[in-house]
């Protein structure tokens, strides 16, 4: 609370210097002011729940959930984003079971990979998530057509603070870092690799107890 209660004032007062103001350059710059604030207070939960998670206080509560649903709202927050890059986002498979799972953490943990993927992707690509289930285990893969990883990145993908040759300059390096937690919390694990046709592929096994 220390540090999201400083952040969340912050954003209330410049959301009020934005209604008060007409000149057209100072409703540009307390926009950006937003927009950064709000990047700041994103950065801050992700560390907080990484080191929560170090922990071990972060409480996982399974639920059941049908994939489809889980995948649409996974990629619910990012879908501004892909229509302004005119990218497609397409998914297959057995979308119809169900995993049992935090539904919550599991969606933060999958859209931070779908995120990562469509910042990896350029205009106009695609990302598709194919999903298969089989007695032992149920797999998400999620692909995309961009640059792929170059052999110095895969090692150290899933480290935090470790930030790629394509990363975006605001990054810091913890989305994934904080998905491959959250999925190895859950019986779970993640490794990425490159598609023989280009591009990134991350596999996602969710193993039945």
């Amino acid at each position: 609370h220390q540090l999201k209660t400083p952040l969340t004032s912050l954003s209330l007062i410049v959301e009020l210097m934005q209604q008060y103001t007409e000149k057209p350059e100072l409703k540009q710059l307390t926009e950006q002011m937003l927009n950064q604030t709000d990047h700041l207070r994103s950065l801050v939960i992700s560390l907080l729940n990484l080191s929560r998670m170090d922990a071990g206080i972060l409480q996982f509560i399974p639920k059941e959930i049908i994939i489809e649903e889980l995948l649409f709202s996974a990629a619910e927050p990012i879908l501004p984003v892909l229509k302004e890059k005119q990218q497609t986002f397409q998914m297959q498979g057995n979308l119809d079971c169900s995993l049992f799972c935090d539904i919550g953490w599991t969606i933060e943990g999958i859209g931070n990979i779908l995120k990562n993927c469509s910042e990896h992707t350029p205009n106009k690509g695609s990302i598709l998530v194919s999903v298969f289930q089989n007695p032992i285990y149920t797999e998400i893969q999620i692909e995309d057509n961009g640059e792929g990883f170059t052999p110095v990145e895969l090692p150290h993908l899933f480290e935090r603070f470790y930030k790629g040759k394509h990363s975006a300059k605001d990054s810091i390096g913890i989305g994934l870092a904080l998905s491959k937690s959250i999925i190895e919390r859950q019986n779970g694990e993640i490794r990425a690799e490159n598609r023989m046709e280009g591009g990134a592929r991350f596999r996602i096994k969710f193993y039945k107890i």
